[in-house]
């Protein structure tokens, strides 16, 4: 009886016709084994980064609270970070507009390209819960386009 029962596993999972050779166990795809975001700060800022370190590597904001500080680089680059109530980085969201030829592109960001819907426009998010954060990248349709990266503090996973 325990050889016939060897026998059936045998046959059911080996050779080209077996349930393994059928219904192979599928391997995670790239992105399911990336544990390491591709993007994971802007100049140097992070997600949990004190306001003060903050402040002391982007320079004076052009609006600023204890909530959020808005800073512009250029004529078309801006940033705007968000504090929690530890007066740490919650979000930080960077926004590109006009020229968008210093805009990283959406491989640099979320780690694959992503094809533009039929307006032009991009949108991609993925988490990383062990990294503690989310990240976004939206580009806006049509001639104006505008790209929003946004990186925002999740509960982190062990």
């Amino acid at each position: 009886m325990k050889i016939s029962i060897l026998f059936l596993v045998l046959l059911l999972f080996s050779g080209p016709y077996g349930v393994a050779a059928i219904c192979p166990i599928r391997a995670p795809a790239a992105s399911e084994r990336q544990t390491k975001p591709p993007y994971d700060s802007y100049k140097g800022i992070t997600i949990g980064m004190p306001t003060t370190d903050v402040r002391t590597k982007l320079g004076k904001p052009t609006d600023e609270s204890d909530a959020e500080d808005d800073f512009t680089f250029s004529e078309t680059e801006s940033a705007r970070v968000f504090y929690d109530e530890k007066k740490t980085v919650r979000v930080i969201s960077v926004m590109y507009t006009g020229d968008l030829k210093l805009a990283p592109t959406p491989k640099a960001i979320v780690g694959t390209d992503v094809p533009p819907k039929p307006d032009g426009g991009i949108q991609k998010t993925v988490q990383y819960p062990k990294a503690g954060f989310w990240i976004s990248y939206s580009r806006t349709g049509g001639d104006d386009a505008i790209v929003i990266i946004t990186l925002q503090k999740m509960a982190k996973e062990n």
